[in-house]
C-alpha cells in the first residue's frame, strides 16, 4: 500500500499509533467548526444525545460535559 492510500485509510478507519495522531488532529482540525454548531444549539443537562459520525470523539466528550444528566451516544464507521 502506498503512502497516499495509507493517509486515506487512516482518515476512514484510524489504527495504531499513527491512528491515533490522525484522530487527534481530526479533532483540533474540527473544534473550530464544532464550537461553531455546538454554538447554535440549546442543550440542557439532562437531554438525550446522538452524535452521528463523531471523529476523533472530542465532541461526545464535550456533550457528555454539557449534559451530565442525560445520555450521550456517539457513532462512526471508524
Amino acid at each position: 500500500m502506498g503512502l497516499t492510500n495509507y493517509i486515506i485509510a487512516q482518515a476512514r478507519k484510524p489504527t495504531g499509533n499513527f491512528g491515533r495522531f490522525f484522530a487527534m488532529s481530526m479533532n483540533r482540525g474540527h473544534w473550530p467548526v464544532t464550537r461553531w454548531g455546538l454554538s447554535h444549539v440549546k442543550i440542557k443537562k439532562s437531554d438525550t444525545i446522538l452524535d452521528i459520525g463523531c471523529g476523533g470523539g472530542k465532541t461526545v466528550n464535550h456533550l457528555v460535559v454539557m449534559a451530565p444528566e442525560g445520555k450521550v451516544c456517539g457513532i462512526d464507521y471508524s
